[in-house]
């Protein structure tokens, strides 16, 4: 392949030789379903109790909307042979960008998330076994008051 087939290859408006109508559109409902389900239904309250996770799907979910949204537009797009917009360069520029947000999303959860889990994790230990300083100053009073009170 030479340069100049690339280029029109990437430049040119496709026409009818666009077949992949049907993966795209179940791709769309499929990125569409988890916002739906996130901030609609279940989602948000059944994981309220765990704010890095629910930041994450907050994340995720505007992402897959946004991504699911410009998807749409570049099958229709495709699909009314619009000289610009139908070009295969923003398909595969689309497809770049989706793939470079997974994988920054990976990174996310692979490195923010999981510390974000165990210091919520410690937090409620610390919380469960030790005493907060004021009911710590009550223990110590009442001990004081006992000492005294024995002395006496």
């Amino acid at each position: 392949m030479t340069w100049q087939t690339i280029v029109s290859y990437l430049f040119t408006t496709p026409g009818s030789e666009f077949s992949y109508y049907a993966p795209f559109l179940m791709l769309i409902v499929g990125a569409l379903l988890l916002p739906i389900q996130h901030f609609i239904l279940e989602g948000r309250r059944r994981l309220q109790n765990y704010r890095p996770v629910q930041e994450l799907l907050d994340r995720v979910a505007s992402m897959s909307a946004a991504a699911a949204i410009l998807a749409l537009l570049l099958v229709v797009a495709r699909h009314a042979n619009l000289p610009v917009i139908s070009w295969r360069l923003w398909l595969y520029l689309y497809v770049v960008v989706v793939a470079v947000a997974f994988v920054l999303t990976l990174r996310f959860v692979y490195s923010t998330l999981l510390r974000g889990l165990a210091a919520r994790d410690n937090e409620l230990l610390r919380h469960r076994y030790l005493a907060s300083p004021n009911q710590r100053q009550v223990l110590h009073a009442q001990e004081r008051r006992r000492s005294a009170s024995r002395r006496h």
